[in-house]
Parts: structure tokens; sequence; C-alpha cells
């Protein structure tokens, strides 16, 4: 599905503390972990993720000319790497979405 899609796959995992990234690679899926601090809430589109952690909220930007220099050479098409962080405090960020260039997240714990 993913090959047909030509996609990869974001899960959060906060009970393990994980992002994981998974891809297809040939006839099998190629799994990529990033510790985060209870990651759960994910938002993404071609040129950022944004994940919401325990008490802030990361957004990665897609650098395509990092990827070109990921081995091996012309396997990879994105490379997302830490552009911001907001502290948010607190709270259980469970969904999030880009509203135009706005970030909208939904916080559980109050």
């Amino acid at each position: 599905i993913l090959n047909q899609l030509g996609i990869s796959l974001a899960v959060s995992t906060y009970q393990a503390g994980k992002l994981i990234m998974l891809r297809a690679d040939g006839e099998v899926i190629n799994t990529h972990f990033r510790i985060f601090p209870k990651p759960m809430g994910l938002a993404a589109d071609h040129e950022k993720l944004a994940i919401g952690s325990t008490l802030q909220v990361w957004e990665l930007r897609n650098v395509p000319a990092v990827a070109a220099k990921i081995d091996p050479p012309g396997k990879h098409d994105a490379c997302y790497m830490p552009r911001r962080n907001y502290i948010t405090g607190d709270i259980d960020i469970h969904e999030m979405g880009y509203a135009g260039e706005e970030l909208w997240f939904v916080n559980t714990r109050f």
C-alpha cells in the first residue's frame, strides 16, 4: 500500500516515547525510530511535520538538500529537520492539523 500510494507513514507512541517512520523499501517495510518526550498528536504536509509532546510542539521542515546526501544516494526524497519549538506547558496534545499556515491542536488535559 505504501508503494502504491507513494507515501510514508508516521506513527507516534507516547508509551514508548517514540516517533516511528514507516516506508516501503522494495517489498519490505523500513522503520526509522526517533525519541521524543511523550509524542502524541501529529500533523504533516510535504514541507513540514509537527509533533505534540509532553511540554512542547516540535516543528520539523523538509530539507531536500539533506535528503539527497543520505546513503544510499537517490533513495530518500525527504528529510525533516527540527526548525521550531513551541513551549506549551504540561498538556496532552492528541489531535493536530494545519489550517493554512496555522497549526491547530486539541488539548485534553484541562
